[in-house]
């Protein structure tokens, strides 16, 4: 275990374990996710810092972190700060001001994933938004969704190219022995909270060149559409173009009265990722 001190707001300072270290040089920025080595080892993001230093996944890095397995964080300072924020390594990380993610964390959304799928709110338009990278992790565009149930449509994708076979996800995608497709980003956010980095979206309804990229990343595919009308027709649109190319697939049937995935129990959501 590293222990961490707390030098000013939301700085950290620790031994840094990629040299011979033996005065504090590892500058950690909770607030902005950035470490720093002052002796030159290091500098990029806290995930990446931990992915680099035990040879693991972004999902599993992510893991370490909030189950406290790595750093030792001061206890007192990260019970609150009086500026809004709230870490907790022992259980989730409020990596973003409380009333900016309540509507997430209504929803099941862990704080530490809102933060590290870097979700953002806009309180001028009382949308949130989420980054859309390709799979080298450049950003592409935002993915916005509405918080009030008065407008339509609830998505809006401005500077989304579906021509180009653009996917959400493919930046966090992990292999798998199946990959899950999905409707939507929190669709797809969720299933990577509950342990399945195999996933990406399409974003609405999918072009051709959407589905061929799919189809690029294996052979065996699980279709977790949402539970109605818009749902069904992406599902049956997917399975002919997969039976056409020999590759294999099943469709997921959302239990009724469920909307989609992110409304599914542990015990639910246990049951269609062993099928």
């Amino acid at each position: 275990m590293i222990k961490v001190v707390h030098i000013d707001r939301d700085e950290y300072r620790c031994i840094c374990p990629l040299h011979n270290d033996t005065n504090p040089s590892l500058s950690i920025n909770i607030k902005k996710n950035v470490a720093f080595c002052f002796a030159g080892c290091f500098e990029g993001t806290f995930i990446k810092f931990v992915m680099d230093l035990w040879g693991v996944s972004k999902s599993v890095a992510w893991k370490m972190i909030v189950s406290k397995e790595v750093f030792s964080f001061d206890s007192e300072y990260f019970s609150g700060n009086g500026n809004g924020y709230c870490y907790d390594f022992v259980g989730d990380v409020e990596w973003v001001p409380a009333d900016y993610s309540k509507y997430l964390i209504n929803r099941g959304f862990a704080r530490s994933t809102i933060r590290f799928w870097d979700i953002e709110y806009s309180s001028e338009i009382n949308h949130i938004r989420i980054p859309i990278k390709n799979n080298k992790g450049d950003f592409l565009c935002y993915s916005y969704r509405t918080l009030d149930k008065n407008i339509q449509p609830k998505y809006i994708h401005p500077g989304f190219r579906k021509k180009e076979g653009w996917l959400f996800g493919e930046n966090m995608y992990e292999p798998g022995d199946c990959i899950n497709v999905v409707e939507g980003a929190l669709d797809c956010i969720w299933m990577w909270q509950n342990g399945s980095p195999n996933s990406i979206a399409f974003l609405g309804n999918p072009t051709v060149s959407q589905i061929k990229k799919v189809l690029e990343y294996g052979d065996f595919f699980r279709l977790c559409f949402d539970n109605d009308q818009a749902g069904k027709k992406y599902t049956d649109k997917m399975s002919r173009i997969i039976e056409k190319s020999g590759k294999k697939f099943v469709a997921i049937d959302i239990p009724e009265g469920k909307k989609d995935v992110q409304d599914l129990n542990s015990m639910e959501f246990s049951k269609i990722i062993r099928r």
